[in-house]
């Protein structure tokens, strides 16, 4: 909630870019569902040698899992998708990964069940310490550089982002393309090599240009219409014959119930204002103007914001 205003019901979780960015492979969507409350957990502990424990209520709950039989079938599940895959590919920076999708052990012990997360993916998702940190600088380009730490953990600082779990988006397409967009909320502008962005959303070799805009982007649209997510434009940019380059133009948009405020809620924050310190005020004022343009996407970004200060540089940033 901010200014009075709701973005969305989304469940925020820290992870590197590059993460996302490599073909890590999910058959179903329960496979990716799992992978990122994995994500979810990893972000909550602080040593990073530690697995991740699940228990088994957590999946009884969670999975919808009602006895033995269920849970059979889930196991098999787990050690077939997400641990007993053996896929070989490469990555940019040239490794060769094999085994299980993001895991190098699972294990049963009494009730509860632990995920040893694969060292090359563990570097890509942030802990409990890498987050407070990230929030004690604000996520602040400049602060994080002043920070005396090793330079590779300034890079990883630097490169923090929030990608999201939402209940309302389902499909596999769709959690992978809302993961995509979401790096670029800033510009609301996502362009990609468009080889590469067949391989991350693993879509079908069979499936031809049509097939993608009919089965999987529109859909896609559709259901990022129930978060107030809006695809604006498609874009394919081709060389020769071939499609080479796919760039996807997006913003967000309240629903109708949010929109209702827009007359009240503007004077509400004015007024809240009056009476609070002078980064309340600021606060308030910028929160006002960004309503009035519609930028959620930088309204997002507002919690951020701790003095006088980072207010400036965000309205230098943004033009403001």
């Amino acid at each position: 909630m901010i200014g009075g205003l709701l973005i969305m019901d989304l469940k925020p979780i820290r992870v590197s870019k590059n993460l996302i960015q490599e073909p890590l492979k999910f058959e179903k969507e329960l496979g990716l569902r799992f992978f990122k409350d994995c994500i979810l957990k990893f972000n909550q502990i602080e040593d990073l040698n530690k697995e991740i424990i699940f228990s088994f209520d957590e999946f009884r709950k969670g999975y919808q899992l009602k006895n033995k039989d269920d849970f059979k079938e889930f196991m098999k599940f787990f050690h077939s998708e997400i641990n007993g895959r053996k896929d070989l590919f490469t990555t940019d920076k040239g490794d060769i990964l094999s085994g299980g999708v993001f895991s190098s052990k699972i294990y049963i012990e009494e009730n509860k069940i632990g995920v040893v997360i694969n060292h090359y993916h563990k570097q890509h998702i942030y802990s409990k310490l890498e987050i407070n940190k990230w929030h004690s600088v604000q996520g602040n380009s400049k602060k994080i550089k002043t920070l005396e730490v090793e330079k590779e953990e300034k890079q990883k600082l630097l490169g923090l982002m929030t990608t999201f779990i939402s209940d309302e988006i389902k499909g596999k397409y769709s959690q992978r393309l809302l993961d995509l967009l979401m790096q670029y909320q800033g510009s609301g502008l996502f362009v990609m090599n468009y080889n590469k962005f067949k391989e991350l959303l693993e879509i079908p070799k069979s499936y031809r240009a049509c097939d993608i805009d009919i089965q999987i982007l529109e859909k896609s649209k559709q259901e990022f219409e129930k978060i107030g997510l809006k695809i604006t434009e498609i874009d394919k940019i081709k060389k020769g014959r071939s499609i080479e380059t796919i760039k996807i133009k997006f913003d967000f948009e309240r629903k109708k119930e949010d929109k209702k405020k827009d007359i009240k809620d503007p004077v509400l924050v004015e007024e809240q204002a009056q009476n609070t310190t002078e980064f309340d005020k600021e606060l308030g004022k910028l929160s006002t103007e960004l309503m009035k343009k519609k930028k959620v996407n930088l309204i997002m970004q507002l919690s951020s914001l701790k003095t006088l200060e980072d207010i400036q540089e965000f309205k230098e940033k943004n033009e403001l």
